[in-house]
């Protein structure tokens, strides 16, 4: 028997009856659920140490965020492949055609996208890429890149979506009145230029 098996936390042997010797399980204190280990590893449940997924992303690129998340741990080359599914889909309901990243993000940049933006957008590419292409970047040794992508999904969310929508939505609750000036405004300034 391992050591881990013998040091069943809480007394909880009559729950690791039956598992091979390098399994336990053990029960949590402050939740009172069970935690299946091998070795000194928690294989359930899984840990997701990455942040949620921004809203406003769409429905289909939240499960591929979630899933790339679920599965982090055990393939972080597996992980990059998804989030960069999940950034064609994206770039999609960005305006993109959604069948080439690199095109999209050309498409996107030419309408004036933020300098960061572009560079998350083209990490996020290049971490792809390479996480199903042999490239230069080895994300098997660099699985904390992985994590990071994550971040930059939600950052390219937040800075393309969820900040437009905020300020579309301030605007809307401009007066009328206000909002009829501003447009003779700026057609002033189209015929002067």
């Amino acid at each position: 028997m391992s050591q881990l098996n013998n040091s069943n936390i809480l007394n909880t042997t009559k729950y690791s009856d039956g598992l091979p010797e390098d399994f336990t399980v053990s029960r949590c204190e402050h939740c009172n659920g069970l935690t299946l280990w091998h070795k000194a590893s928690i294989i359930m449940p899984r840990t997701v140490s990455v942040e949620q997924p921004n809203v406003d992303l769409g429905k289909d690129i939240i499960e591929l965020y979630n899933e790339a998340a679920a599965i982090l741990q055990d393939s972080p080359r597996a992980a990059a492949a998804l989030l960069r599914l999940a950034l064609q889909l994206l770039l999609k309901e960005l305006g993109g055609k959604g069948k080439n990243i690199d095109d999209d993000i050309a498409m996107i940049v030419a309408n004036g996208v933020d300098a960061q933006v572009q560079k998350a957008m083209d990490i996020l590419r290049v971490f792809g890429n390479n996480s199903v292409h042999p490239g230069e970047i080895n994300l098997k040794e660099k699985s904390e890149l992985v994590t990071k992508m994550f971040k930059l999904i939600n950052f390219v969310a937040d800075k393309m979506i969820t900040q437009k929508k905020e300020l579309d939505g301030l605007f809307d609750e401009l007066p009328v009145a206000v909002k009829q000036q501003i447009a003779k405004r700026d057609k002033k300034e189209d015929v002067n230029e």
